[in-house]
């Protein structure tokens, strides 16, 4: 339910925007909230400040976590704890080979990887190092994503204020160079220069207004749900690690479920802490 929730959680943002840009009287969008210069000012600048500060493989392929951060489920506990004592009570029952063959159909890269190794590692430390380098490694590509999106949740906002004040800038440059005509217009019944001012100042304005949304409503709550799940992959690796280290050493099954059920909260301890079956106690 973990994507669910944050599909719904923007969507209802966007919607819950999208309520405060509508002129309920008309019944309308206001025109003044849609700007596509505003727009590329603010989405082009934080494209190009990211490009300077990431390598461009890693920008060019932010969609992927985005689409994690929206539609990933992390691994249960209970269904890799019992994943990991059948593998050993297979591997106690019918040996090696039949764990081998186990193996291939794994799902879980670093259960898997980790297995792997024990087909062919004769060292629990070796083991072990391994696979804590491996986890390493995983950490550092997850921090180095999320910490890209809150960069860009930092540039965005940064943008919208250039943009804001390039529109200011650009404003009064015009009214200044227009000041004679606007007040000869106005003398005759025309736009009143003050009123004109106002309009070129909302649409300065709505650049802000795109930076503010996208870092608040796009980039950092993806930064946070991205940290959230590498901290949950994180948790149930490491029981993973925990369970292969000791299937390496020649723990029983239930040796091993009582191990790694230390790492969960007490009422899933509860549900899953039934007798495991051990082939040498028949």
């Amino acid at each position: 339910m973990n994507g669910l929730s944050s599909l719904l959680g923007l969507l209802g943002g966007f919607f819950i925007i999208s309520l405060g840009i509508i002129d309920f009287n008309t019944g309308q969008w206001v025109p003044a909230f849609f700007n596509l210069q505003g727009l590329s000012v603010v989405l082009g600048g934080t494209l190009c400040a990211t490009m300077i500060n990431y390598p461009i493989n890693l920008v060019l392929g932010m969609f992927k976590p985005m689409l994690i951060a929206l539609t990933r489920q992390t691994s249960s506990p209970e269904t890799v704890i019992n994943q990991l004592v059948h593998l050993n009570t297979l591997h106690r029952d019918r040996g090696m080979l039949a764990l081998e063959e186990e193996v291939c159909d794994l799902k879980n890269h670093y259960m898997f990887t980790g297995m792997q190794e024990v087909l062919i590692q004769k060292d629990s430390a070796t083991l072990q190092q391994f696979m804590e380098n491996e986890m390493h490694s995983i950490r550092l590509r997850h921090q180095t994503v999320h910490d890209m999106f809150y960069n860009m949740a930092s540039y965005a906002p940064a943008f919208g204020m250039l943009g804001t004040v390039m529109g200011l800038i650009l404003m009064m440059t015009q009214q200044s160079q227009e000041s004679a005509v606007a007040v000869y217009s106005a003398a005759q019944g025309g736009l009143d220069p003050m009123t004109k001012m106002l309009e070129g100042m909302g649409l300065a304005l709505v650049t802000t207004f795109y930076g503010v949304l996208f870092s608040n409503l796009l980039f950092i709550p993806i930064a946070g749900k991205l940290k959230t799940l590498s901290d949950e992959e994180m948790w149930i690796n490491d029981i993973i690690m925990s369970g292969v280290v000791s299937l390496h050493q020649g723990d029983s099954p239930q040796r091993m479920k009582e191990n790694l059920l230390t790492f969960v909260s007490r009422g899933l301890k509860q549900k899953i802490s039934a007798p495991v079956r051990d082939a040498s106690d028949e």
